[in-house]
């Protein structure tokens, strides 16, 4: 579990269990530094803390042990690791929380399959009491499960789901479970396909690679001083009518061709959108209200560059920012949706 601030001003994020840390490149040196054997993404021996490159606050890491010393399986496994170290944790959550200017809320990251689950139900619950007011933006993580697991392990896992589900979106502003499988059955689901983007989603550190990048997008709207969103703002801006349940789509990457620019690429997707869901759940076909985060398009190629005087493929070519062009994408495709 890890505890860590993001700014004085800003948030605490809490991480409840973690998947293999997120590598994109095809291979690594050695974390010792030294010209040893490359680390490349698909060996499974290595932990994220080896090749994690941020140092952390000494009061960052709350290390816990299972009861029966073989891993947290059970969902009640992590309520009785959660009860022992209970003590531990508020008393770290309050010397961060301290550190804020203006604390606006909690992150709060967790497995869903394992008994990690208990463990985060029962942290949106202790922050939901502790810290009224503020916004919980809970997400769930679970492994594209591969086709040989054991039956005993498949129902296991739903049912750590099952338990979880209920107590994060209860005691959370919103919850959005994060996998590039496309159910949390029994039976594994279809893997998130990307059509730029050659990956194995049955190994972590190609699959947690995807979802790392697709958190770290969708959180820019609240994590930028710049955006003028707090988390509740955000929070309350997606949770139309009620619902606190979401679901996240990205697309990685970005259908932009080198002599395209933005209304090039969203020209051929008029009718669907290009990117994908990393949300265990069918695409839903109407949207109430969303967040968009494009990044990584260079701003002069936000807009057409055709010479004037030659006739627009697009209304979207007309635009004058990136802004405008998305907006008004989104307008055409998601007609009812608040954004």
């Amino acid at each position: 579990m890890e505890v860590s601030t993001e700014g004085g001003a800003g948030a605490v994020g809490v991480l409840v269990g973690l998947l293999p840390w997120a590598l994109s490149s095809d291979s690594l040196a050695h974390p010792s530094g030294g010209t040893g054997t490359p680390l490349t993404t698909e060996m499974s021996s290595w932990l994220w803390s080896d090749v994690l490159q941020t140092k952390l606050h000494p009061k960052s890491l709350c290390l816990v042990s299972s009861p029966g010393g073989d891993g947290l399986e059970s969902f009640s496994q992590g309520e009785a690791v959660f009860k022992a170290q209970l003590e531990e944790l508020e008393d770290r959550l309050h010397f961060f929380s301290e550190e804020c200017d203006y604390l606006q809320g909690f992150q709060l990251l967790c497995d869903l399959h394992n008994g990690f689950s208990g463990v985060g139900a029962r942290t949106a619950e202790l922050l939901h009491d502790e810290y009224p007011g503020r916004g919980i933006l809970s997400f769930g993580t679970c492994p594209a499960p591969s086709g040989d697991r054991d039956p005993c392990t498949a129902v296991y896992q739903l049912v750590n789901c099952v338990l979880a589900l209920g107590p994060l979106c209860s005691q959370s502003s919103f919850f959005c479970p994060l996998s590039v499988s496309s159910s949390l059955g029994r039976r594994p689901g279809a893997s998130a396909a990307f059509p730029q983007l050659l990956y194995n989603a049955a190994l972590p550190y190609h699959s947690s690679a995807v979802l790392a990048l697709a958190l770290n997008t969708l959180t820019a709207p609240y994590r930028m001083s710049s955006s003028g969103f707090s988390m509740l703002h955000f929070a309350e801006a997606l949770t139309f009518g009620g619902r606190k349940m979401l679901a996240a789509t990205c697309s990685v990457p970005f259908p932009l061709a080198p002599a395209w620019s933005l209304p090039d690429a969203l020209l051929p997707h008029m009718t669907s959108a290009p990117w994908r869901s990393v949300s265990p759940c069918q695409h839903p076909s109407t949207v109430f209200s969303q967040s968009v985060v494009l990044r990584g398009i260079p701003e002069t190629r936000q807009t057409s560059s055709l010479p004037a005087g030659t006739r627009l493929p697009s209304s979207l070519h007309a635009c004058e920012s990136g802004s405008q062009v998305l907006q008004h994408y989104l307008s055409s495709l998601y007609s009812r949706a608040l954004r």
